[in-house]
């Protein structure tokens, strides 16, 4: 089979050996060779110089799930008699708190969170640490209330099957979890409603990086925030049969459901909101074990 000439590859260009003339002797040969070769070098450096990172679409950067955290509760431990674990889980919650609170300034700093502006670096105390508040005076009272319109939207898009709105409307790597459902369900008819919330959605944990370094954007919008909520509501599942008459799972009767989704927001992206990016469970206390 005969070979198949490469292309030269876009990294790097090779400096062109000039024509020889038709007298040229050794020596003429020798210092056009270390004409090129020098040549070559400065082309390398240059190349150094502009580094060596590769352009990046920003719009198919996909960011991994930063170190959000489901508080856990101590009460539980202490009556059980596992001191040695409440000690710690107690500790733990002091410095997620910390954490959130510095996430939280570094996020007023490029502000994404709807009806922030940007904040002082000596921000109310009491603001840095709202993050888990359900105040309607807090910083994250417009977004709580978003992240629960998005939920049950996002509810309903699986229970229609609707892949385009899917696609628009949540992150992955949950749009993929999702997709997946909707299709192995098959023609299957999915009734999903809403019956109203038996908590109001609570904001456990928000992180944020600054800049994910990707090359030609600014640090103001190569940043990337993540924020978990606790949803507790009432709804109800029905499946049905691809007529739509048999049902196959579930009942019109509304149950109490508790999710961990977790929310992103690409500062790169225009137009970006706050998409349902993954889901979180919950460690039930009494499997906590000290080590």
């Amino acid at each position: 089979m005969p070979s198949i000439p490469r292309a030269p590859s876009p990294k790097m260009r090779m400096a062109k050996m000039p024509a020889l003339p038709e007298n040229a002797t050794d020596a003429d040969i020798n210092d056009i060779r270390i004409k090129a070769q020098r040549e070559q070098l400065r082309m390398v450096e240059a190349e150094a110089e502009r580094g060596t990172r590769r352009k990046v679409d920003p719009m198919a950067v996909t960011v991994p799930l930063l170190a959000l955290h489901i508080p856990q509760r101590i009460l539980p431990l202490l009556q059980k008699g596992k001191i040695g674990v409440a000690g710690k889980v107690s500790f733990r919650e002091v410095l997620e708190k910390l954490k959130d609170a510095l996430h939280f300034w570094l996020a007023s700093q490029h502000p994404v969170i709807p009806g922030m502006k940007k904040k002082p670096k000596l921000w109310h105390v009491y603001d840095i640490f709202s993050v888990r508040s359900l105040s309607a005076k807090r910083p994250l009272a417009t977004l709580r209330k978003q992240a629960m319109e998005s939920y049950i939207r996002m509810n309903q898009i699986e229970a229609r099957g609707n892949l385009d709105e899917l696609h628009a409307q949540v992150s992955e790597p949950l749009r993929s979890q999702i997709r997946e459902r909707i299709l192995k369900r098959g023609r299957s008819v999915v009734e999903w409603k809403f019956h109203g919330e038996v908590e109001p959605p609570k904001c456990l944990s928000l992180r944020m990086i600054p800049s994910i370094g990707i090359a030609d954007l600014p640090e103001s919008q190569a940043a990337v925030q993540q924020a978990l909520f606790k949803f507790k509501t009432k709804q109800s599942l029905v499946i049905r049969d691809a007529r739509g008459g048999s049902t196959i799972a579930g009942n019109d009767k509304p149950r109490i459901v508790t999710d961990y989704i977790v929310f992103e927001h690409k500062n790169w992206v225009p137009g970006q909101k706050w998409l349902p990016k993954a889901q979180m469970y919950d460690i039930p206390t009494s499997e906590l074990k000290s080590s």
